[in-house]
């Protein structure tokens, strides 16, 4: 075993800090709902032009019931993580299914929507593109920066450990402002050799 070297700590407390803003009711409930509002009535609208009721409208349909639940649960679990940082790093396979993939999904499927139509004069309308950035901003930015602190808070885990985790969080809750210090007691011993 070789001795482990001295390293500041991970800085969990400035990722809580910055988990908690998107948690704030305009950035975790109106403006996603304002944007997949916004983006459904803007799809729907060219689904119900482009395919009278048809297959277009369907698709557009299904899209937006997964840009909503990818909403919802994304917000959902956050808030979870916000409560709960030390595991926040458990939450990460959850938080890209549902809220990053399953809304990016609806997204696409809004955007092939227009190309089912029969006719020839609106194949060419994607829907949905105009509001690509809305949909950025608006839909993925929480679950995006959910992801981020959960990547964190994983790559402390494989460090220190669970306890550790918990330890590093406990002593920055208290001491905010101290410069980082080294729990040698938390640290990963590893084996002479390996990186």
């Amino acid at each position: 075993m070789q001795p482990v070297s001295a390293k500041p700590l991970p800085d969990l407390a400035r990722g809580y800090l910055s988990l908690r803003a998107f948690t704030q009711p305009a950035l975790g409930i109106v403006f996603p709902v304002l944007g997949v509002f916004f983006i459904g009535l803007y799809s729907v609208a060219i689904a119900a032009l482009s395919g009278f009721a048809g297959l277009s409208l369907l698709l557009t349909f299904v899209g937006w019931l997964c840009m909503v639940a990818g909403v919802v649960s994304g917000a959902v679990i956050v808030r979870r993580m916000v409560t709960n940082f030390v595991a926040a790093g458990r939450r990460f396979s959850a938080l890209l299914w549902l809220g990053l993939l399953l809304p990016c999904l609806g997204f696409v499927l809004m955007l092939v929507a227009p190309f089912m139509t029969r006719y020839p004069q609106l194949q060419a309308t994607t829907n949905g593109l105009p509001l690509l950035g809305l949909f950025i901003v608006c839909v993925i930015l929480v679950p995006a920066s959910g992801l981020a602190q959960s990547l964190n808070v994983r790559r402390v885990e494989r460090e220190y450990g669970p306890a550790g985790v918990a330890a590093l969080w406990a002593l920055q809750q208290g001491q905010l402002a101290r410069e980082p210090e080294y729990l040698a007691g938390y640290a990963t011993q590893r084996k002479a050799g390996q990186p």
